[in-house]
């Protein structure tokens, strides 16, 4: 009995207190930032077609893809190395972040208008839209390491502002173009890149302040040397959730890809409590890390798997739940034209699950600093990824594509995890034998 108090407490004091609070300010504020898309797709089905959303999910996928190129994982580097910093070190690592983004994002922007006309008839992309994939990325790069600073400073509700300023402006921006002006989906990407660069401005107010040398090559040189090992992490972890856009147009078309789309922005319900979860645990994890290695008698290292293995298991009963019941609600309330989308969001909805999960665990693996493994781990995941989408798809069209998605997440997860716990060999067995039982 008292094994099992101990467990509930370890539980209870990450949840309670300062951090319990961290949890609702993450969560709120990614339930209505991460949850926009959910908001806006009442309106955005009446003013698009399906075949206008596919059109939308391509544009995204490539964005996505600049994204990964243009930060290079190097906002990790002040995520490790925040609690070694003075204040004005972090800000100056801040700026000098910003640098870094600003010359890759400069020769994006450069390779938009070389390879722009190629891309545009490959993907049949309006040409004009190509060039706003340098300034976009720079602007949300910006606003990403900003966030950064303010997770690892425990300033949940200073981060839960500036994501809200964002959303908040992305939605009107959106309705404005779309609605007002119909400009169709094109509305929608200039709306998002409008609000991405009006609140990188704010964010360099907030964050990248102080006194001291503006910028510094010493941290340049840092970050870049624990980035650019994560690229083929990042760019094949981005390939796992927007790759499949990009494969089922050409198996299936653009109107399949605008379900398929649909049912991937409703099942990201799940996702929004999944980053909200890990944005408050990974300062809290990180600094007990730290701990466990003067803690000789391995209790620090046993309260971190008792939360792991707490949070993981309740990840997963939710996603179930929260699966069943969206495919109820899209049965009940989606429009004719999306409703094909009901059978694919419970698997989506539990591979998001299998996702948030995934990130718990890499964690670990970042706090060692192996980002080699890790992107090893992400490349297998991509490349199993497109081949099961691709067969599935073939064979048994959407659900086929949706049952990829599961399987890919799940694959992901375990081969993850095996890293993990050779990084940080955490026991686990301690910790369910410590759980309580029914």
């Amino acid at each position: 009995m008292r094994t099992q108090i101990r467990a509930i407490q370890s539980v209870l004091q990450v949840v309670a207190g300062p951090r319990g609070r961290s949890v609702l300010a993450y969560g709120a504020c990614n339930a209505l930032t991460s949850g926009m898309p959910l908001f806006l797709m009442p309106v955005l089905v009446v003013a698009m077609p399906p075949q206008d959303f596919g059109r939308l999910a391509l544009f995204q996928a490539l964005m996505a893809f600049v994204l990964v190129v243009t930060g290079c994982g190097l906002s990790g580097s002040l995520s490790r190395r925040f609690p070694e910093l003075t204040v004005p070190e972090q800000a100056r690592y801040v700026r000098s972040l910003a640098v870094v983004f600003a010359a890759i994002a400069a020769f994006v922007s450069f390779l938009a208008l070389a390879l722009g006309p190629w891309v545009a008839g490959v993907m049949g992309l309006p040409l004009r839209l190509l060039f706003l994939l340098g300034p976009a990325a720079l602007s949300q790069q910006t606003v990403e390491i900003c966030l950064v600073r303010l997770q690892m400073d425990d300033r949940a509700w200073s981060y839960a502002g500036i994501r809200l300023v964002q959303a908040s402006l992305d939605a009107g921006f959106s309705l404005a173009l779309v609605c007002g002006l119909k400009w169709g989906w094109e509305g929608r990407v200039l709306g998002n890149a409008c609000a991405s660069a009006a609140v990188a401005i704010l964010s360099l107010a907030v964050c990248a302040g102080g006194d001291g040398p503006r910028v510094s090559k010493g941290f340049m040189k840092e970050a870049l040397r624990f980035g650019l090992p994560l690229l083929p992490h990042s760019v094949a972890g981005v390939s796992t959730f927007w790759l499949d856009r990009l494969i089922l147009t050409v198996v299936l078309g653009l109107g399949p890809v605008g379900v398929y789309s649909a049912a991937f922005q409703a099942s990201g319900a799940l996702g929004v409590l999944g980053t909200a979860l890990n944005l408050a645990f990974v300062p809290w994890l990180y600094r007990c890390l730290a701990a466990a290695h003067s803690d000789a008698s391995g209790g620090v290292s046993l309260r971190i798997a008792k939360v792991l293995v707490l949070l993981n298991t309740g990840l997963l009963a939710i996603g179930l739940a929260v699966g069943f019941g969206l495919q109820f609600l899209m049965w009940r309330f989606a429009p004719a034209s999306y409703r094909e989308a009901a059978p694919l969001v419970a698997a989506m909805t539990i591979g998001f699950a299998l996702n948030a999960m995934y990130k718990t665990v890499c964690n670990l693996i970042l706090f060692k600093g192996l980002t080699a493994k890790l992107s090893g781990v992400t490349v297998i995941t991509s490349a199993a990824s497109a081949g099961l989408l691709i067969i599935l798809s073939s064979r048994w069209g959407l659900p086929g594509a949706a049952g990829s998605f599961l399987l890919t997440h799940a694959i992901q997860f375990l081969l993850t995890f095996r890293v993990a716990y050779r990084a940080s060999p955490l026991p686990y067995r301690r910790a369910f034998r410590g759980l309580p039982r029914s």
